[in-house]
């Protein structure tokens, strides 16, 4: 992911491929605002992102399970492996 939109066009973007790994479906994907928390606690994040003020007022960091911290892609514990999202 780039940088080039700032902290909510990078969230997006994680959020749009974590979603396609889930198969685009809504009931199996954390909500929205839980995914952000879970990125805004992941250390792979760009600390541009974790460390800006809109963003932790915002969205509080809470560790997400089923994150995938190489992918940053969410999963749940009865997936076997996240989808090929290239």
């Amino acid at each position: 992911m780039n940088m080039m939109q700032g902290p909510v066009g990078y969230i997006t973007a994680c959020y749009a491929t974590s979603l396609k790994a889930c198969g685009y479906s809504p009931f199996r994907h954390p909500s929205p605002d839980d995914y952000v928390r879970g990125l805004m606690a992941c250390s792979a994040v760009p600390e541009q992102v974790r460390n800006d003020p809109e963003m932790l007022r915002r969205f509080p960091p809470r560790k997400l399970e089923g994150l995938d911290e190489m992918t940053l892609c969410w999963r749940s514990r009865d997936d076997d492996e996240v989808a090929d999202v290239a």
